[in-house]
């Protein structure tokens, strides 16, 4: 990873810089927060709760029917944690590119809540643990190259587009073996088990669907606080503005056409 600079920080001043690292604790709490909600809300419906109330998904199956998976994953996600803050990786991360940081917490939340939503505790927390280990490998790729200038805005849209490449063939690779697995009458340990392919399903639809407004809310905070760092608050407050009114507009005709039958 590039060393912290001020180039690195949006190559604006130092107050710009200590937004973004705050900005990265907080979805860091917010994304880890959420994860260890998850597991908490997974042993009291799975382990305390009535039967009657159980998750049927693939893996709050295999977590309760199997409680030392619940462990490991825990132990995994945790593990995986305090090596990035033992050995500084995380810090040295924060200190060099705090919106990189910002970029990959963001998802972590948004995924988390998407399986939480649409799946179960369980299926969030494999996937808290997925994303960990997908994004460190994601950053090491995205690093590769020396930023030629703006190195915020750079690797995080570098992150974002190849998250969504990587995404989108996971996809692809999880419903090929889940077809498969539908034309077999003899499973096989090369195809997914029935019900776990819902997961990489999900998991692509908040990255495609997700990631493209990310980014562009992302790269207007930019800009954003970087006027701000520079003093620009006019500049910064008209962007505010533009964004509040396309964000009215857009739920009001979303409104509309809710309430709106088309024959």
């Amino acid at each position: 990873l590039p060393q912290p600079t001020h180039s690195c920080a949006m190559e604006s001043n130092q107050a710009g810089h200590s937004f973004w690292m705050t900005s990265s604790q907080i979805c860091f709490y917010a994304a880890y927060g959420t994860t260890a909600v998850a597991s908490v809300w997974f042993a009291f419906i799975n382990f305390l709760g009535d039967e009657l109330y159980h998750p049927l998904d693939y893996f709050s199956n295999k977590l309760r029917t199997r409680p030392y998976w619940y462990v490991l994953v825990i132990l995994a996600t945790a593990g995986m944690l305090m090596l990035d803050i033992a050995t500084g990786e995380y810090d040295l991360l924060e200190k060099a590119l705090p919106e990189l940081a910002v970029c990959t917490n963001v998802q972590g939340f948004v995924l988390v809540g998407t399986m939480m939503v649409c799946e179960s505790a369980g299926a969030a927390m494999v996937t808290m643990l997925g994303h960990q280990i997908f994004t460190k490998g994601l950053i090491l790729i995205v690093t590769i190259p020396t930023a030629p200038t703006y190195p915020a805005a750079f690797y995080s849209n570098v992150y974002y587009i190849a998250n969504m490449f990587f995404i989108f063939f996971f996809k692809l690779g999880a419903e090929r073996h889940a077809r498969h697995l539908e034309k077999t009458e003899v499973p096989s340990k090369i195809v997914l088990p029935d019900g776990a392919e819902r997961v990489p399903k999900l998991w692509a639809r908040a990255v495609l669907y997700g990631t493209p407004v990310l980014m562009i809310l992302t790269n207007i905070m930019f800009l954003a606080v970087y006027l701000m760092s520079r003093g620009e608050y006019g500049k910064a407050l008209t962007i505010a503005y533009f964004i509040i009114a396309f964000l009215l507009l857009t739920g009001c005709c979303s409104q509309y056409r809710a309430g709106t039958t088309v024959d």
